[in-house]
């Protein structure tokens, strides 16, 4: 159940409600080559589909991510992503990336991520 207004504006377009993707490719979807599939369950709310201009809140699982080729699985995510930085939190639970993060992630020129944990 996702409303979506004025969806024929990229950058302004407005949604809200429960989402679910499954093996969507998210990466050609914002025009990054280094984001492939995801596959997630949760609430979104917000505005804008072009990661620059995109502000949206997001709590739910990330059952699988795809960065720089490699497939991230079991994560817990709450929080909102605007400006190219994400100010929440996250808990992964990776094969080969344990992690417990809350504070703000600030994402740099396509490759670059800067943490600050509260």
């Amino acid at each position: 159940d996702l409303e979506i207004n004025n969806g024929d504006e990229i950058e302004t377009a407005s949604y809200a409600g429960d989402i679910q993707l499954i093996k969507f490719n998210i990466g050609s979807f914002l025009n990054n080559p280094i984001i492939g599939n995801v596959s997630l369950k949760g609430a979104v709310k917000g505005s804008g589909f072009k990661l620059g201009k995109m502000n949206t809140k997001f709590v739910g699982t990330v059952s699988e991510l795809n960065l720089n080729e490699y497939s991230y699985h079991n994560i817990i995510a709450n929080g909102q992503y605007q400006n190219n930085k994400f100010d929440g939190s996250l808990v992964i639970d990776d094969a080969n990336l344990k992690m417990k993060f809350n504070g703000l992630a600030v994402y740099f020129f396509r490759r670059c991520f800067l943490f600050a944990s509260q």
